[in-house]
């Protein structure tokens, strides 16, 4: 159950209103004792038929329902599950199609639009596969769940949903050849978003009060994690031409929102992100290969984005030992961490610490 002083506290780090330290979303799932035939056959059609298990809501609800009921939670954490059907899944809403695998499902296996001057009417189709699947995931676990959160789907926008649609390699080559195909495909993607969002955020309330994504920070309003990795492969011009129009007109349609900066290609772009008078949060992945997120070396970056009003967010699984750093250095009070504990006595002792630290 979320109760009333975390929500309060979560309303509080959307509002920069947030006092008595850092937002810690921290958990430590137990160890599973369950053994019985339908886990067993559940497991068993995850490894030989993942396509299956990405599609069986009720076997991903009987998980899902296993993990809460084992999951400890710490600081300001609370239960929630990601409806997770994919990054980007919108693409298959509107006319792409996906592919699921063990690890994901991808939605850039076959473009639909093979030539940018006559693409096919991008519009939300509500009889689609995917969006059905959604809607059904959404019911399910709201009903079943009670008193808990599920969130809405990774549903992607903009440039990474038209590079699904058109291949990345074509994307890159019509930013420079059909500049105005472009923008009018992303106009039109903006407003399939927007409907599919409204969509199932109302969906949502009907089981719900507030909302979650797959970043679990609980809203009491319309919140969403935006992002537009494709943009790593961009100039900032570029980025500041076909990208921040769509981020504009999504943190002033939401109440709230994070973006979710994935990787050191991301970083030329901060400024122009830091510029978005109504973006709450700046959400740092440092990417494989990269020193983690409460590395010493992000640290200059981390006070950058809050003296420009934003707070940080911040989601990491190892080295406990560097948050202290972390929490020293940066204000906490604009400070947001999510954290797997693998054992109670480092969970316990992180808490301990973020709380002292204020």
């Amino acid at each position: 159950m979320l109760s009333n002083e975390t929500k309060k506290r979560h309303s509080a780090f959307w509002e920069h209103s947030l006092e008595g330290g850092c937002l810690l979303y921290g958990f430590y799932v137990k160890p599973s004792e369950i053994t019985n035939s339908k886990e067993i056959i559940n497991n068993t059609q995850a490894e030989t038929s993942p396509g299956g298990w990405w599609l069986d809501i009720d076997s991903r609800l009987n998980g899902e329902t296993s993990i809460i009921n084992r999951t400890v939670y710490y600081g300001d954490g609370f239960p929630t599950v990601f409806a997770n059907l994919g990054p980007g899944s919108l693409a298959a809403c509107v006319g792409g199609s996906f592919a699921c695998s063990r690890e994901t499902i991808w939605f850039d296996q076959n473009p639909i639009i093979a030539d940018i001057s006559s693409p096919p009417d991008l519009k939300l189709n509500t009889q689609s596969e995917m969006w059905k699947l959604t809607v059904n995931f959404i019911e399910k676990f709201g009903t079943a769940l009670k008193g808990r959160y599920t969130s809405i789907p990774d549903l992607g926008l903009g440039l990474d949903i038209l590079a699904s649609l058109r291949g990345t390699n074509e994307l890159l080559l019509d930013l420079y050849d059909s500049p105005k195909e472009v923008a009018a495909l992303e106009s039109k993607l903006l407003k399939c978003f927007i409907e599919a969002y409204s969509k199932l955020y109302t969906l949502s309330q009907r089981y719900q009060h507030g909302m979650t994504s797959w970043m679990p920070i609980w809203c009491r309003g319309m919140y969403y994690p935006l992002q537009c990795d494709f943009a790593a492969m961009v100039s900032p011009d570029m980025f500041e031409s076909f990208a921040m129009p769509t981020l504009k007109t999504l943190t002033e349609f939401l109440d709230h929102s994070v973006f979710h900066l994935d990787g050191p290609g991301m970083i030329p772009h901060l400024d122009l992100l830091l510029s978005l008078p109504r973006l709450d949060a700046i959400q740092w992945s440092a990417g494989a290969g990269n020193p983690i997120e409460f590395d010493e070396c992000w640290i200059d970056m981390y006070k950058k984005i809050q003296r420009a009003g934003k707070n940080v967010v911040i989601f990491c699984d190892s080295a406990p030992e560097k948050i202290e750093k972390i929490l020293k250095s940066l204000n906490p009070n604009q400070l947001f961490i999510s954290y797997s504990f693998r054992d109670e006595y480092t969970a316990k002792a992180v808490e301990g610490m973020v709380r002292r630290i204020i």
